[in-house]
């Protein structure tokens, strides 16, 4: 009788049924996939986090990425123009700023491969990521020739959710009052706001829809990084099984069934109007907008859409708006004169975008933040769809993952004492040069990696700057806030991501009594 022994177990061939010997086998070749995947590569492009003497394995060199992201990056680039590390999402390419403009400019890096790869994106449950493949054919359309134009009308929409809702989560006490931990006040905030635009009234203050709104981009990416771990051709069937895709796709199917009841509901609304010679009912939301494409140009449930508008808008956002909230309330001086700059352009220009345009130190505020906290230190991910040769000479392989180093940010020959938070560094850089467009925070360049460059620049980033300076005008027109005593807000890194410290306490208080200084 033959006999299968190992450290862990032994038992008889006999009793070894072929089912369990073919899960058997198929489980050590998942083992041998995960092991050459992340011991096995040919490429000839330095690999900057390899092991170190006597460790077993990669597990090691990816922990030491997730901690240490941003000084691997640098300490790489010190060496290398191109160089490669390993991350929990296998190998990527890292190059240096000065390839922004060739990546930008090549058609064979392609950001909906990115996407699509990193959140399965033709897997049940991650829907929504597939919408964002489609950029040229939705998102492109959808948001340049929708919401861009027509931003100025969302203004007053804006301002009146911001202040219900800023009345509602701090509160109209003029008495100081602690906020354990600001970040998750803001999200929901950020939440409800983009729901107001994304949706209209009354759905954007449906509590379950706004939840939905924020959890579910958190959810699929821990989802996403769990299907990771096996091999492509099993994720199908993995995610049928896993906890973390099941609740995601529940909570599509909770997302589907509020929105098919808000569109049967206008349906209604309008067929009425119809057969009673009424004109029907207008919606200016990004529901209505989807609606209005059609099928040819949004081929996607417009579920699928929604959740796509809040992957791409709303945690950034939230993320942004709480690092510059830790930035201006540790600097009073900041503060105040953020304020009286606030309350002299809505006197003189009201809320309009030529409005926003005039709070330069406001804008010059919100761009020295994003430089010293951009959602990540890298940008531009993309997978390369052919061989490509750098302008150096050096050879990228197909269906290679690259992302581009955002260091120029903080590089001492761009910017002057570059770790220092300095408000009125851009608005000074605007005076001197005269060149306005560079120097906004909405403006993409190879500096100022934050919004991503050319073609594939983030196309909501008008609206999102607009947003936050909204929000920002209530807030420095009707509360104050500062940061507990010794509190850091310093951000905090894992991997290429930069997150704002969640752990900061805040006291807030409300200026004045009445309705909001920016109410109509």
């Amino acid at each position: 009788m033959q006999y299968f022994e190992s450290p862990v177990f032994s038992f008889s061939a006999d009793t070894f049924s072929w089912t369990e010997r073919s899960l058997t086998i198929g489980l050590l070749g998942i083992a041998v996939f995960t092991v050459l995947r992340f011991t096995y590569s040919p490429n000839r492009i330095p690999l900057i986090n390899t092991r170190k003497l006597l460790e077993i394995g990669y597990s090691n060199a990816i922990q030491r990425f997730l901690v240490d992201g941003p000084n691997l990056v640098k300490n790489g680039l010190r060496k290398f123009q191109v160089f490669r590390i390993l991350t929990n999402d296998g190998y990527q390419v890292v190059l240096a700023p000065e390839f922004a403009k060739e990546v930008r400019n090549s058609s064979a890096f392609s950001l909906s491969s990115s996407i699509a790869r990193r959140f399965h994106a033709d897997i049940k449950g991650f829907e929504p990521f597939d919408v964002m493949t489609g950029y040229d054919r939705f998102f492109a359309e959808l948001i340049r020739a929708k919401l861009t134009p027509d931003l100025e009308s969302m203004f007053r929409p804006i301002s009146d959710e911001t202040a219900m809702v800023l009345d509602q989560e701090w509160t109209n006490n003029s008495e100081w009052h602690s906020f354990k931990c600001l970040k998750p006040s803001i999200l929901a905030i950020t939440a409800q706001l983009s729901s107001r635009v994304f949706l209209g009234e009354p759905l954007c203050r449906d509590p379950n829809w706004v939840r939905i709104t924020m959890v579910y981009t958190v959810d699929s990416h821990k989802a996403s990084q769990a299907l990771r771990r096996w091999p492509a051709a099993l994720r199908p069937i993995i995610a049928r099984l896993l906890p973390s895709s099941r609740k995601i796709r529940a909570q599509i199917e909770t997302a589907r069934q509020i929105i098919e009841s808000t569109l049967a509901e206008r349906r209604r609304c309008k067929q009425a109007a119809k057969e009673n010679g009424l004109s029907a009912p207008q919606y200016n939301d990004a529901l209505e907008w989807v609606e209005e494409l059609g099928q040819e140009k949004c081929p996607h449930h417009p579920v699928m859409a929604q959740l796509a508008l809040a992957i791409a808008g709303i945690h950034n956002t939230a993320e942004t708006l709480t690092q510059l909230l830790y930035d201006i309330y540790q600097r009073k001086d900041l503060a105040d004169a953020l304020r009286e700059e606030a309350a002299t352009v809505i006197a003189r220009a009201g809320l309009t975008v030529s409005g926003l345009n005039q709070l330069e130190l406001m804008d010059s505020t919100m761009k020295e933040s994003m430089r010293l906290k951009p959602p990540m230190i890298a940008a531009m991910q993309r997978i390369t769809h052919s061989n490509v040769t750098l302008s150096d000479g050096t050879r990228i392989d197909k269906d290679s993952s690259v992302i581009v180093s955002a260091t120029r940010m903080w590089d001492p020959k761009v910017y002057a004492n570059p770790e220092t938070f300095d408000a009125y560094r851009s608005l000074r850089a605007k005076q001197a040069s005269g060149n306005h467009r560079n120097s906004q925070a909405v403006t993409p360049t190879p500096e100022h990696l934050v919004w991503g460059l050319g073609k594939y620049a983030c196309p909501g980033r008008f609206f999102a700057v607009a947003e936050i300076k909204i929000i920002l005008l209530h807030i420095l027109l009707d509360y104050d806030l500062k940061v507990a005593d010794g509190a850091c807000t310093s951000p905090v890194s894992s991997g290429f991501s930069f997150r704002s410290n969640p752990n900061v306490e805040m006291f807030v208080r409300r200026r004045r009594e009445g309705p909001s200084s920016l109410a109509t």
